[in-house]
């Protein structure tokens, strides 16, 4: 964990050097700007020649100082930009790795850290309690995934999700959090909405496959 840490200090320095060169830049322009008509005034006879000389170069200047402002305009907005969405990835990630050690306690020992986190008469066995709380992390993770932008939801379903509620242990696993969840918000939305549509559709293409019986058959014949 420490190497991701210097690298996210090393990325914030580098993004600092680049606010303030382009600072740099835009105060350097202005600072020509306003001094190039003196300094060319103090070296030159004042006549109309030379004044028709300083338009020309001021005219000129202007010109490339304007394009040179909106060059170091549009990098230091480029940087802003960017920086808000490294300090929202270093957030996700925060989150993340506090959320993964809370919950690799409850995995480890459940029987200690279980009931400090819910009632823990929702589950059979220990086991069970374990692979609920994986469950959890594996969620998180291909949430964080989604959000960060490393697939998109129709990778989610298909790779992820679709996968997941082939088996059977994840479909009850989801069936316990599924009730907790309704039982507290009333209703399912957003990222969980979408793991709980491809529950259902899981729950319905089991069904699909297996076999109705024959409402003719009897067993006496």
């Amino acid at each position: 964990m420490k190497k991701p840490a210097r690298d996210s200090f090393r990325t914030k320095r580098r993004r600092q050097v680049l606010v303030y060169t382009v600072i740099a830049v835009v105060a350097l322009n202005t600072v020509v700007a306003l001094s190039l008509p003196s300094i060319v005034l103090m070296n030159s006879d004042v006549s109309d020649a030379s004044i028709a000389r300083l338009s020309d170069i001021g005219q000129a200047y202007g010109v490339a100082s304007a394009i040179l402002s909106a060059i170091a305009l549009v990098v230091l907005a480029a940087s802003i930009f960017y920086q808000a969405r490294q300090n929202r990835y270093d957030r996700i990630v925060a989150w993340r790795d506090s959320q993964e050690s809370l919950l690799r306690l409850v995995i480890e020992d459940p029987a200690t850290f279980g009931p400090c986190v819910q009632d823990t008469e929702l589950f059979t066995d220990p086991g069970q309690m374990r692979r609920y709380y994986f469950t959890t992390l594996w969620l998180s993770f291909s949430r964080a995934s989604t959000d960060l932008g490393f697939f998109n939801q129709a990778d989610l379903r298909e790779e992820i999700l679709k996968n997941m509620f082939r088996s059977p242990v994840a479909r009850e696993l989801w069936q316990i959090r599924r009730q907790r969840i309704i039982e507290t918000y009333g209703s399912i939305t957003g990222f969980l909405g979408i793991v709980d549509e491809e529950y259902g559709r899981s729950i319905a293409s089991e069904q699909k496959t297996t076999p109705k019986a024959d409402p003719t058959f009897r067993a006496d014949r």
